[in-house]
């Protein structure tokens, strides 16, 4: 969801919520889980992999 600035700041608001949860937390949520399986098993390895529009962003 993308808002323009004369939009309603809960609109906002939620938009960066949703960005977070998208793009940090739904990772930090898997490598939890993915450390829980690794203390279980003996061991494991994450690789993580992004986009350049990380780093630059993008448009729609």
């Amino acid at each position: 969801m993308r808002t323009s600035v004369d939009a309603d700041p809960s609109d906002c608001l939620a938009a960066c919520r949703e960005e977070l949860q998208v793009n940090f937390i739904a990772a930090a949520d898997l490598w939890y889980e993915a450390l829980m399986q690794f203390r279980e098993n003996g061991g494991g390895r994450i690789v993580n992999m992004a986009s350049r529009a990380g780093q630059r962003g993008y448009a729609l």
